[in-house]
């Protein structure tokens, strides 16, 4: 059985999906009537309690992937910073495949 699944079988909490109108998809549950991003819960629960500022970032890059291996606590200015360089990363991917030499 997951890590995701025995923990929702715990807690007997209900997760829903939640899309934006950009596309982003990202998992949710009810926490005292406030509702909570899967992947903040279960870190704050299981790896450590967040300090105020930080962000939980998804290693992968999968915001549907909240086992807790690949959450990172860290703050909102290194959390920009982690995904702007992925962007960079793309794109200079992207461009070195157009030149023809990807």
């Amino acid at each position: 059985m997951s890590e995701l699944v025995a923990v929702l079988i715990e807690d007997r909490r209900r997760v829903f999906l939640r899309e934006r109108k950009n596309g982003y998809q990202q998992l949710y549950v009810w926490v005292k009537g406030k509702r909570v991003a899967l992947g903040r819960y279960l870190f704050d629960r299981y790896v450590r309690r967040l300090e105020l500022g930080e962000v939980v970032h998804h290693r992968d890059g999968n915001s549907l992937n909240c086992s807790t291996l690949n959450l990172y606590g860290c703050d909102e200015g290194l959390h920009r910073q982690i995904h702007y360089a992925w962007q960079f990363l793309e794109r200079s991917a992207d461009d070195a495949t157009l030149c023809g030499s990807g």
